[in-house]
């Protein structure tokens, strides 16, 4: 990922990339669907097939 935000940098150094790393959670945490549903929302998840 480094790569690809320096050759962006490069291409077009008025673009903002995020920054993905930043992403990750490595603490518990809840299903997105339950989630959505306690607060509110009438969701349906597909579960990906393993």
């Amino acid at each position: 990922m480094d790569r690809v935000r320096e050759l962006m940098a490069r291409v077009d150094p008025q673009r903002e990339v995020p920054r993905t790393d930043e992403l990750w959670y490595f603490e518990e945490r809840s299903d997105v669907g339950d989630w959505l549903r306690r607060h509110g929302w009438q969701v349906t998840v597909t579960r990906r097939p393993s």
